[in-house]
């Protein structure tokens, strides 16, 4: 029988023998096999090709938590191994997050008080100016509250910016400086941006449509005198509350039939002018350039050119006043202790004398 050459005769191999993926040191059950004895330099004695072109670091193949390293987004040569942990957080989002901590507190504890009826802060802890953006018709009323604010908090002061709420909206989505957002209906806090919001918005107060017409007139006495050929009506834009409340309140009536076929058509007729903010649509009538505007009952006792025409409670709407602090201001604390100091007693008190009512608790 044929003996094999003697081992001297035999070519030395130069590569480890294949490791199938089972057995790989990189798979999930397989453990590290011990290199055979070799001569060659580590770099040949893992690749199975020759050099001179020794290949890139073999691509680790485990899930996360496999005990393989790399390298790491924070700096060159800076590595970690996955079963020792999270990598740490970039140096700018832990200051960040540092910076956020005194407000997620502030946050946590307005929310703490709101739920269990706690005390309100102490004057030494809500000080400095507090921006409140506000519906042009809680002008009155929230004038009276702001005295009252700072009578109870000595080191503030209110700044008061009145304008529409869609108005107002669009402010704060443009960056607008804001501590407070109080507007006339929910369709535009809806729109500002949700991360401007510091908590849950909050109705706090209701209000109801008339007609105003200049003291004395004649030619609007009741509500279904809006469709007169000729008459000089004036409303707020559509993106106004008061103007959308107003509009729904014309096709309810108009629905209802009582007042003869399309009411709505006739009524819109007569505009002649669509106005930015309840208080313009207001003083177009007080100027006598208008024979009626719709809006708030608020609005008519707030001035003595002008008498109200009720609309029947059937067409009628009730407007909704929401109020929320806001994110990114100048003084988030001052902010919070307004909007929980407009709901409680001495604020409430402040709308009623203003011909507003409170919602139910």
């Amino acid at each position: 029988m044929r003996q094999p050459p003697s081992s001297a005769r035999m070519p030395v191999r130069t590569s480890t023998p294949a490791v199938s993926r089972r057995s790989s040191p990189y798979s999930r059950s397989g453990s590290v096999p011990t290199p055979p004895p070799t001569s060659l330099t580590p770099n040949a004695a893992r690749c199975p090709r020759d050099p001179p072109h020794p290949p890139p670091p073999p691509r680790p193949v485990g899930r996360r938590g496999e005990p393989h390293a790399r390298r790491s987004r924070g700096g060159p040569g800076r590595q970690y191994r996955h079963d020792r942990g999270r990598p740490p957080l970039p140096r700018a989002l832990r200051a960040r997050l540092v910076s956020a901590r005194p407000l997620v507190a502030l946050l946590i504890a307005a929310a703490f008080l709101a739920g269990c009826g706690g005390a309100p802060p102490s004057s030494s802890e809500v000080t400095g100016e507090v921006i409140v953006s506000a519906a042009s018709s809680l002008t009155e009323a929230f004038a009276d509250a702001t005295r009252a604010f700072e009578r109870q908090y000595p080191g503030t002061k209110v700044t008061l910016n009145f304008a529409s709420s869609s108005t107002l909206a669009t402010q704060i989505n443009e960056g607008a400086p804001a501590d407070v957002f109080a507007s006339a209906d929910e369709a535009q806090v809806k729109t500002v941006q949700p991360d401007r919001l510091a908590t849950a918005p909050e109705v706090f107060a209701r209000n109801r449509l008339v007609v105003a017409k200049p003291a004395g007139s004649t030619a609007i006495m009741v509500y279904g005198d809006l469709a007169k050929p000729g008459l000089r009506l004036v409303l707020a834009a559509d993106v106004v509350p008061v103007g959308a409340y107003a509009l729904q309140s014309i096709e309810a009536a108009d629905r209802s039939g009582v007042f003869g076929a399309d009411f709505r058509g006739r009524v819109l007729a007569n505009v002649r002018s669509r106005e930015a903010n309840v208080r313009s649509a207001l003083a177009k009538v007080e100027l006598g350039e208008a024979d009626g505007a719709i809006v708030y009952q608020t609005d008519v006792g707030a001035s003595l050119k002008v008498e109200a025409i009720p609309i029947p409670d059937a067409y009628n709407v009730s407007a909704t006043y929401l109020i929320v602090p806001l994110k990114g201001g100048t003084n988030p604390t001052a902010g919070l202790a307004f909007v929980a100091f407009i709901r409680e007693a001495e604020g409430q008190t402040s709308l009623t004398k203003r011909g507003f009512t409170m919602p139910s608790r």
